[in-house]
């Protein structure tokens, strides 16, 4: 049960991303516009003055790809307002701006598999080293297997941090189709009834296997009592990942909007009609969604082996799949790095970046028809 003044604000302080996020809510470059204070102000004040008094969690794509993280935080301290920051385990920032989240309540660093967590291997050392233990999120997207986390769950015990696992956070269940409870438990985890909420919409569970335990992120299940609201980085305000976003100022209409309820984060219902995307040739082959996926994991992955655990299949499977979309495209698709293809990793072409960016943009505008029960 929510009090009668708790309420969430998610906020993208960046508009552009250089992790490379799979399965992120939004349609992404690499550069965007950043999120300023004034416009965070704004919205923190009206919704002070309407009487809610928000947690405020700094989200993907990369929050510290905002130079002014630390003054957005700051901001957000002086109203007494408690703020946690999510940093991809693969962001690209520099060195300077990790200083920023010396001044948050919570840090979490999410990540898709050991390997990528490994990249956070200099971050974390900064981290402990100024005296902020920051938490591992754990994200098990489609095609996850159990050495996936396993991976994760060793580098954590390393480290001596605590693991939350959870689906890519905020990621609509029409593109997230996992079952997490389930899934762990077919891997031989416990899995405890609820001990608390994350960002409001999500129930937090505990895990156990042995004497290991872990915190499970469940949902989100936000429904007609959903006091969440996202901030854009160009200032504006909405209700939902992939809701409409505008411009409100006035503490009436935040009262309105916080309580307005989002049931469109969360299926409630027997049945989805979703859309399907499949590409096809001048010559009329067609390459399936499946294979599209494929190919975008592979860039986010930048090897075969990457690209085949986060897919749960072998690297001469996935290397056999792009060669015949090369067949049917008719120019090449990937390029290896120093070592070749079986002992490095890979590049997509040009060719084929611009193939991904243009599947991400039409299997974002069309994931959802509708749903009804």
């Amino acid at each position: 049960m929510l009090s009668r003044g708790a309420a969430t604000l998610v906020v993208r302080a960046s508009g552009g991303c250089k992790a490379k996020c799979p399965f992120c809510p939004w349609n992404l470059n690499e550069v965007g516009p950043s999120l300023s204070e004034e416009s965070l102000e704004v919205v923190v004040d009206a919704l002070l003055g309407s009487g809610f008094r928000p947690d405020i969690f700094f989200i993907c794509p990369d929050p510290l790809e905002n130079s002014r993280l630390s003054s957005l935080i700051e901001a957000s301290k002086d109203r007494g307002l408690k703020t946690t920051v999510l940093v991809p385990a693969s962001t690209k920032s520099e060195d300077s701006q990790w200083h920023s989240l010396l001044l948050s309540d919570e840090v979490f660093i999410a990540s898709y598999g050991g390997e990528h967590l490994r990249e956070a291997n200099r971050l974390v050392r900064f981290l402990l080293t100024q005296g902020v233990t920051p938490k591992i999120l754990a994200l098990i997207s489609p095609g996850s297997r159990l050495e996936d986390l396993e991976s994760i769950i060793s580098r954590a015990q390393r480290w001596g941090l605590e693991l939350w696992v959870s689906t890519p956070i905020l990621c609509p269940p029409s593109t997230c189709p996992v079952d997490l409870i389930k899934l762990l438990k077919s891997w031989g985890f416990h899995v405890t009834d609820a001990v608390g909420t994350f960002l409001h919409v999500y129930r937090v569970r505990v895990a156990f296997k042995g004497d290991y335990h872990m915190r499970v992120v469940e949902g989100p299940l936000c429904g007609s009592n959903c006091r969440l609201l996202y901030l854009s980085p160009e200032g504006l305000v909405g209700k939902c990942p992939a809701g409409t976003l505008a411009a409100v100022n006035s503490p009436v209409e935040f009262a309105v909007l916080v309580q307005k309820g989002c049931t469109n984060i969360v299926s409630k219902t027997d049945y989805s009609f979703v859309t399907s995307v499949k590409l096809v040739t001048k010559g009329g082959a067609e390459i399936g969604e499946r294979d599209l996926d494929l190919l975008a994991l592979v860039e986010e992955a930048g090897s075969l082996s990457g690209a085949a655990r986060m897919a749960g299949l072998s690297p001469p499977s996935v290397l056999r799949r792009i060669k015949k979309m090369e067949e049917k495209l008719g120019f090449r698709l990937i390029i290896p790095k120093r070592g070749g293809i079986d002992r490095g990793g890979v590049l997509l072409t040009p060719e084929a970046r611009e193939l991904v960016r243009k599947f991400r943009a039409v299997k974002s505008a069309s994931s959802i028809v509708s749903r009804f029960k």
